[in-house]
């Protein structure tokens, strides 16, 4: 077949479009990465000791561990980083109504996941850990106990598909679809209704130990109802035949699928779901 010359610069300039679209967003999230380095978060350790022990924002830590991690590796490592998690997860881009879902999730994972030669370790660790053996082992003395806690708590975390087993006016029950482990998250009564936690609602993403129960992360998202029983099955499947890469192949995968619902909403999730489900399966 032979493309006329008008089709041939459509394409060009399609290519052309998304190319740009992709580096606005990159720049725009390795910006926002590097303003925490900047005057806003320069005392961004400081502003964390001087947060109240009850209700310390988990934003604050990663602030400070980004801010170590760019003065150690420089901002290359995070520019990587981001390239990696945006071929594992899907790429979502400024301009999409996700965007600041998916930076977080991205945070989540460059934080607590994504393995590095950072600190003084001689293997590669997350950047947290890496942060907690490096710098917080010099600074345990300004720690409050209360702080010192939570911290050793965070290595706690788990990156997972969450299901809502159900909820009272006081607490949602979520079950780690993988270990079945409940964990319990506290409602508040002024802010929250029950009714916002639908019964065998799937949530995915970074779940953190807590005084007071679980924090979810503001990088969790939520998967249609209508795409539940879809998910279990096939989750079903894959715990069978590989217990212990769960996370490296189903993740990733559920992760794309649902960027890509939510930009076909046209198209029934049920069938972009089961399709590519399927073919991940054989």
């Amino acid at each position: 077949m032979v493309l006329d010359s008008s089709t041939v610069e459509k394409s060009k300039s399609t290519l052309k479009h998304a190319s740009n679209r992709y580096e606005a967003n990159r720049d725009r999230v390795i910006g926002d990465i590097s303003e925490v380095s900047g005057e806003r978060s320069a005392s961004a350790w400081q502003r964390f000791l001087e947060s109240e022990d009850q209700d310390v924002p988990l934003f604050l830590i990663q602030e400070a561990v980004i801010e170590w991690l760019q003065q150690k590796m420089g901002v290359e490592e995070i520019t990587k980083a981001f390239e990696e998690f945006q071929t594992l997860m899907g790429r979502a881009f400024a301009d999409e109504v996700i965007y600041n879902q998916r930076a977080s999730y991205f945070l989540d994972y460059l934080v607590f996941e994504r393995p590095t030669h950072c600190g003084q370790q001689q293997t590669r660790v997350s950047p947290f850990k890496g942060f907690v053996s490096d710098w917080i082992s010099t600074h345990t003395h300004q720690l409050s106990p209360k702080k010192h806690e939570m911290l050793c708590s965070l290595d706690g975390y788990q990156h997972a598909l969450f299901r809502v087993a159900r909820s009272s006016r006081k607490r949602v029950i979520f079950e780690n679809i993988c270990s079945r482990q409940h964990l319990c998250r506290p409602l508040d009564p002024a802010t929250e209704n029950p009714s916002m936690f639908h019964k065998n609602l799937i949530y995915q993403g970074f779940i953190y130990p807590s005084p007071h129960g679980i924090k979810l992360s503001q990088g969790m998202f939520t998967h249609d109802r209508s795409v539940t029983r879809i998910i279990l099955k096939s989750v079903k499947k894959k715990l069978k035949s590989e217990q212990d890469s769960f996370s490296q192949s189903m993740l990733p995968t559920l992760a794309t699928l649902h960027l890509r619902h939510s930009r076909q909403r046209y198209i029934s999730s049920a069938k972009v779901y089961r399709q590519a489900l399927l073919e991940n399966e054989s």
